[in-house]
């Protein structure tokens, strides 16, 4: 990430905003690489979704095709939307309510 900035490409950054604190969503590499830089990211697009399960859906395919995205942490993901989705909530979640 650094090393693009330096060369010149201005990467996004996506956020969305959670009771009044933008929290960024897509973009978290290449905002701390501005930071390195001390620069100001000139590209941040403000999302908004209708419920968890869209964030966690949006996240998740945002991130399928990257280096971190390993076959566990992938089904993890596809796992927590499926709750969110369903509306489905572990024994320690219905203890908690």
């Amino acid at each position: 990430m650094k090393k693009q900035l330096e060369l010149g490409f201005e990467l996004p950054i996506e956020v969305y905003e959670e009771n009044g604190i933008y929290k960024i969503i897509d973009g978290g590499h290449a905002y701390e690489a501005y930071k390195e830089l001390g620069r100001e990211p000139k590209n941040i697009r403000a999302l908004s979704f209708r419920d968890n399960a869209e964030k966690v859906a949006y996240s998740r395919h945002k991130n399928i095709n990257r280096l971190q995205q390993t076959p566990v942490t992938y089904t993890r993901s596809v796992f927590q939307e499926l709750k969110l989705r369903l509306g489905v909530k572990t024994e320690e979640e219905v203890k908690k309510s």
